[in-house]
């Protein structure tokens, strides 16, 4: 889960990422799960294949 701090002082979960423009919260969940499963390396390639997916 993520949240984003509003105007208004509160916090609201939301499903992309702020400091990574656009970058699905749910790939970076997915990608920790890679990591915990496979290498750096492996998680590494498998995430930056997910990329270019994102803008199909």
């Amino acid at each position: 889960m993520a949240f984003r701090l509003q105007e208004n002082g509160k916090y609201q979960q939301c499903t992309h990422s702020v400091a990574l423009a656009g970058l699905p919260i749910a790939l970076l969940d997915r990608t920790l799960s890679h990591l915990s499963e496979e290498t750096n390396i492996s998680a590494a390639l498998w995430f930056s294949q997910q990329i270019p997916l994102m803008s199909t």
